[in-house]
């Protein structure tokens, strides 16, 4: 099979190029040039938007992970919109206009916004009510990406992805804090410890995400949403106790008493709603 990959060098794509490359082809783009050398991937270099229609033709599936404003709490509305609406329609229009109509986009779980504050398991079907600038403008692509597909009659599983960790993660996020702290034998206070999350370890993602670009001719619906899940919820005190456990570290965890009003508290999915490729 050979795949175009968008985001290629994130956190994700990094970890999904090593999985998917063992037995796939795979055409990734980089902003900006990447000399790295790996066995079966073709690094492309240039915008989502550029022309790549050359390579496309020649692609099975499009998996587009691309995307700004996971990271940057500060990034504007209309930088969100140009790249995670306007220059990701762009590349879908070039997939179908080169005959890759088999396409995987990721958005997020934090589409939901305060939909996922509800004391229960979040569905598919819930009402997305994004509560930031990358949430919205990830909304707005899975609207407009599913309106496509129908009238392209293209295949997409739009995927909303639940909280990952793993591997080459942000060093702000949870667990690499964790490991800091620990390693050099500090404390460590936890926030929103009672917050019940759905966390999910990265290389099982890149699988899921690797088992759906495998679309199956007998696939009767060709614009579906579905999330990326464990299926497990756990509170982040527990979470955070397993990971402190493994470490070995002669500090503790420390369970903040304040708690966060704006946090997300119960970050989980049905299980309904999870994909599986059975």
């Amino acid at each position: 099979m050979k795949i175009f990959l968008t985001g290629g060098t994130g956190f994700i794509g990094n970890n999904f190029i090593k999985i998917a490359s063992k037995s796939n082809f795979i055409f990734a783009i980089s902003r900006k040039k990447n000399n790295q050398k790996i066995k079966n991937v073709k690094w492309l270099n240039g915008k989502i938007n550029s022309d790549w229609k050359k390579y496309m033709k020649k692609s099975d599936v499009l998996v587009h992970l691309a995307s700004t404003g996971v990271l940057k709490k500060n990034v504007t509305f209309k930088e969100c919109f140009k790249i995670n609406v306007i220059e990701s329609m762009m590349l879908l229009k070039n997939a179908y206009e080169s005959g890759c109509t088999k396409w995987i986009i990721i958005g997020s779980s934090s589409e939901y916004g305060s939909t996922l504050n509800k004391n229960k398991p979040t569905s598919k079907d819930d009402q997305l009510n994004p509560l930031d600038n990358y949430s919205v403008s990830k909304m707005i692509l899975g609207k407009i990406a599913i309106g496509l597909a129908k009238q392209w009659k293209t295949k997409l599983i739009y995927f909303r992805l639940f909280p990952v960790y793993g591997i080459g993660e942000n060093k702000n996020r949870l667990v690499p804090q964790i490991k800091k702290a620990a390693k050099k034998d500090s404390n460590f206070i936890l926030n929103n410890p009672t917050a019940k999350i759905d966390f999910n370890e990265v290389t099982n993602v890149c699988k899921t995400i690797l088992k759906a670009c495998d679309y199956k001719s007998s696939r009767k619906a060709y614009s579906e949403c579905w999330h990326i899940a464990s299926g497990k919820q756990m509170t982040i005190k527990k979470f955070a106790l397993n990971q402190w456990k493994s470490l070995n570290s002669k500090g503790k965890i420390i369970l903040s008493k304040k708690r966060n009003q704006h946090k997300v508290l119960h970050h989980i999915s049905d299980k309904k709603s999870i994909w599986s490729n059975k």
